[in-house]
């Protein structure tokens, strides 16, 4: 049986040849073997445009439901997100850090006003894709690496330093790559020259030749805003008031017996946490009963399925009580079954209604706050469909699955846990044990 590492190398290598077959350029900023030995250090960086981000986190989720592990989704700045993969022994699993700008500086590291990232939209003519993965140029590649060095201070005396430049020199030795063999030539002395002492020098020549084949630093005033954006969403966000956490998946994925798990955790009782149905939030009002009933009548539906026809002002109304929580209790955590993700949608459950967007989807999604930790929940679709059958159908389930990744980027979400519900192992229980810790 193979362990949870291998398995999460094995996301990974699909992912990568997806993004070869549908052409999405996603790929690795620093080569580094794919093997288990390997993956227990250090990280592995990846690139990708903003637009393609959601696109890649689909592989990834699709991948890790077939192979039947977890996996963390963290924003961890405007321009990085960061996968981890949870293995077998503690604090060691794989991490993926992808990025959608590279960062660079052309003074120290301390002085953060030069900071800088590189406009990537001219990237993609410089990417080629084999059979396993797409690859970036050696030439660029190499760049891109001494203006991290510099960047990251890193020590040159590290094995993986030398043995990334090596890599580097032996490659474009071998092949010039798609750029000029000028270029290549100066790349491979600025690599052999490389050292401590003329770091500063050389990431200087470095973005002197990224810039002379159009892949150039952005503005400064654009940099500056970014990052005071980014700031003050964090702390009007995330770090005022109760923390807000929600378990989302279509019917059968989990949800229920993750949340009882949790509730029932010795842990959890110690703790001051108000736990709810997100139903339970328009359930109370009673223009909804009356509503219902009429809808019921009507169409001869269940009540689960009228909800669908009533989803905006369903919407509506669970943004205002939302709202009347936070005031009456603004410290108070919050856990709760669903969200509005889950109501963005018609036709999902109701197979008399067409699969189309509401009207609160379409044109007021802005208005949903922006929660603190998702929780998606997932297992094999045979085993989805055996648990709840006839409530959700697979296409309907992956849509839901796409819209929690559509929002999850596009709200920029600070943390996502994708838990695998389908058994109750130690990195289940772990899993449980982190949400427990972060409420």
């Amino acid at each position: 049986m193979k362990s949870n590492r291998e398995k999460s190398l094995s996301v990974l290598n699909n992912v990568m040849k997806r993004c070869c077959e549908e052409k999405v350029p996603f790929f690795e900023l620093r080569p580094k073997e794919k093997t288990k030995e390997a993956s227990m250090y250090g990280d592995y960086d990846f690139f990708t445009e903003k637009k393609n981000l959601l696109k890649v986190f689909q592989f990834f989720l699709e991948n890790s439901i077939s192979s039947g592990i977890s996996f963390n989704l963290t924003r961890e700045k405007p321009e990085k997100w960061k996968i981890f993969f949870p293995c077998e022994e503690k604090d060691k699993g794989i991490v993926l850090e992808i990025w959608n700008n590279i960062e660079v500086s052309s003074a120290s590291k301390k002085n953060k006003l030069l900071r800088s990232t590189l406009k990537t939209k001219n990237i993609d003519r410089y990417i080629s894709y084999s059979k396993k993965e797409p690859f970036l140029d050696p030439n660029i590649g190499a760049l891109i690496y001494l203006t991290h060095l510099f960047y990251k201070e890193k020590d040159f005396k590290k094995g993986e330093v030398q043995k990334r430049i090596k890599w580097f020199i032996k490659t474009l030795t071998l092949n010039q790559g798609n750029a000029d063999k000028k270029l290549g030539e100066e790349t491979i002395n600025l690599l052999k020259k490389a050292s401590k002492k003329n770091i500063k020098e050389v990431n200087r020549e470095a973005l002197r030749l990224l810039n002379k084949i159009s892949i150039k630093k952005e503005s400064f005033v654009l940099i500056i805003c970014r990052r005071i954006w980014g700031k003050t969403i964090n702390i009007f966000l995330f770090s005022i008031g109760g923390k807000m956490m929600y378990i989302l998946g279509p019917d059968g994925s989990g949800k229920s017996f993750l949340v009882k798990k949790i509730v029932n955790h010795s842990k959890f009782k110690q703790k001051k946490v108000f736990v709810s149905r997100f139903k339970n939030f328009y359930r109370r009002i009673k223009l909804y009963g009356l509503l219902n009933y009429i809808l019921r009548k009507k169409h001869k539906e269940k009540r689960n399925l009228v909800d669908e026809r009533l989803s905006t002002f369903l919407c509506f109304t669970s943004l205002t009580m939302l709202i009347i929580f936070r005031v009456i209790k603004p410290f108070k955590s919050l856990l709760m079954d669903r969200y509005f993700f889950d109501y963005y949608y018609k036709g999902i459950r109701n197979k008399k209604l067409a699969v189309e967007k509401t009207f609160f989807a379409k044109y007021f999604s802005f208005l949903v706050p922006i929660p603190n930790h998702l929780i998606v929940c997932y297992c094999r679709e045979e085993t989805r469909l055996g648990r709840k059958p006839g409530e959700v159908e697979s296409d309907s389930a992956f849509l839901l699955y796409k819209t929690y990744l559509q929002e999850i980027t596009r709200k920029g979400i600070k943390k996502s846990y994708f838990i695998f519900t389908e058994k109750s192992d130690y990195l289940y229980e772990e899993r449980v044990k982190e949400l427990i810790n972060y409420l």
